[in-house]
């Protein structure tokens, strides 16, 4: 299996510059590759890519010398699955990279560069023997083979996002027994049949009003101007601050489901049709849950470690059928979180009630 782990570097100021440039390098490459098959007459080719490369670009820039000749072979790549995105209507016409939006660089060559302990190597950027190499914040979490690499500034910050194949060391042990049917909702993030309820995150709803104040300050600065580099930079690490809050709940919320239950049960919900409802409000409600980051975190952490998981159909419905006699509520309206039986009278809680029917429809095969 294939996992990314996502760690923040730790650059010297001399290493940031290098960074810089290694960046805007690559920018560059993309930039003129795009420029050139563009042009009326001009057909792309891989080969005729990396003619026009080094025939042309790296003779009139000495420059792209100073970088791996790897990642500049990777906007070639880059460029070639843009148009394969266009031609199958995936996407637009690929456009041109501009400076301070995803700023990044790729290696895919797994020999080209080197990971040891908080170290990183990387071809051509730790040339000679008083070079220091670039120090990673934390040690890999995975054992494995690190198969390619993506150093990337974000928000202020070096980030290096490294796939490793292997992640041997990742299942521990943990006492898991039992089943579990999982209910995902806006009011609660997480209820599980067993009456345990994990509640949500509201860090970007908390932070809305400072965000809007933010960002009237950010309006009022002339556009490329130092004052609104700074003002920009701040709302990206607000933005930043946000994310990494939410992330660690839902992080939290994964490893303790995964490392207590052997069976687990969730609804197949299609997230991105659940946002496109008129109502703004809502839709940013349930991007602020994180219901698809919690799902794939208990997707793969399962796979780790070892847990069964299965999906109710998305159509089933969990929350109108009554879980102790079987009736079925078809007047249940969505902002109600609980409702009276009409069959037997009892008082039931919407979301544990969808929980426990979720449980039983997914595991019906286990127990034929």
């Amino acid at each position: 299996m294939l996992l990314a782990h996502k760690v923040e570097l730790r650059p010297s100021r001399e290493q940031h510059e290098k960074l810089l440039q290694w960046v805007g390098t690559t920018r560059h490459c993309f930039n003129n590759l795009l420029s050139n098959f563009s042009k009326e007459g001009v057909k792309f080719s891989k080969k005729i890519a990396r003619e026009y490369l080094y025939n042309t670009l790296r003779v009139e820039n000495e420059w792209y010398s100073d970088v791996s000749q790897v990642i500049l072979q990777e906007s070639i790549n880059d460029l070639e699955s843009s148009y394969k995105r266009f031609f199958k209507k995936l996407g637009g016409y690929p456009r041109f990279k501009k400076r301070g939006s995803k700023d990044s660089f790729s290696i895919r060559d797994k020999t080209k560069f080197k990971v040891d302990g908080r170290n990183l190597y990387l071809e051509k950027f730790n040339k000679g023997r008083k070079a220091k190499p670039l120090k990673l914040r934390e040690k890999l979490r995975f054992e494995g083979i690190p198969k390619q690499v993506t150093i990337s500034y974000r928000n202020g910050k070096w980030w290096a996002s490294i796939l490793i194949k292997g992640c041997s060391n990742y299942k521990g042990s943990f006492p898991q027994s039992g089943e579990v049917g999982i209910d995902l909702g806006i009011k609660d993030l997480a209820t599980l049949s067993d009456g345990t309820t994990f509640q949500k995150s509201n860090k970007l709803s908390k932070s809305l009003k400072r965000l809007q104040r933010k960002q009237r300050v950010l309006s009022k600065k002339k556009k490329g101007s130092n004052r609104y580099a700074k003002a920009k930079l701040s709302i990206s690490k607000l933005h930043l601050r946000i994310k990494n809050q939410r992330e660690a709940l839902l992080h939290n919320v994964s490893h303790a489901i995964t490392s207590k239950y052997k069976t687990i049960c969730l609804e197949d919900l299609s997230i991105s049709s659940m946002t496109k409802s008129k109502n703004k409000s809502l839709n940013r409600m349930i991007l602020d849950v994180g219901m698809y980051e919690l799902r794939r975190q208990l997707e793969y952490k399962s796979f780790l470690r070892g847990v069964d998981i299965y999906f109710v159909d998305r159509y089933y419905p969990s929350s109108k059928i009554h879980n102790e006699c079987g009736f079925k509520n078809d007047t249940l309206k969505l902002g109600e979180s609980s409702w009276k039986c009409s069959n037997c009278g009892q008082l039931v809680d919407r979301d544990l009630n969808a929980s426990k029917n979720i449980l039983e429809e997914g595991t019906k095969h286990l127990h034929v």
